[in-house]
């Protein structure tokens, strides 16, 4: 993250990859980006 994000985006963000993680099934991984997409991983 970058120094000047506020704690409420990030939070934003790690919840949008939560909720991405949970869609794609278990044992995922997704990456929170600067982006408003994330890419899941697994």
């Amino acid at each position: 993250p970058d120094r000047q994000d506020a704690p409420n985006d990030l939070i934003r963000r790690a919840d949008a990859a939560l909720y991405r993680a949970k869609e794609t099934g278990r044992n995922r991984l997704v990456v929170a980006e600067n982006a408003p997409s994330s890419q899941a991983m697994g």
